[in-house]
């Protein structure tokens, strides 16, 4: 949740250059919205499901901690 209001309140902050009436003022408020949009939709969809895809990393026995390693042994 602490990522998506984040992402919420810079859109807003951001968001308010867009009712300036300098031109340039405006562009970059536009631009920097779509900017923080993008990002926010790419940490909230494309992250997670790329986490996803690339699986977790299964370790050798050799690379766990003995706890991990007892655990894993008894569980077998």
């Amino acid at each position: 949740m602490g990522v998506v209001f984040n992402g919420l309140t810079t859109l807003a902050g951001f968001g308010s250059l867009l009712v300036a009436h300098h031109r340039g003022v405006w562009s970059l408020g536009l631009l920097l919205v779509i900017g923080s949009a993008v990002t926010l939709i790419a940490s909230l969809v494309v992250l997670p499901t790329l986490v996803r895809l690339g699986g977790e990393r299964r370790r050798s026995p050799a690379e766990q901690t003995p706890v991990a390693a007892a655990v894993t042994s008894i569980a077998s």
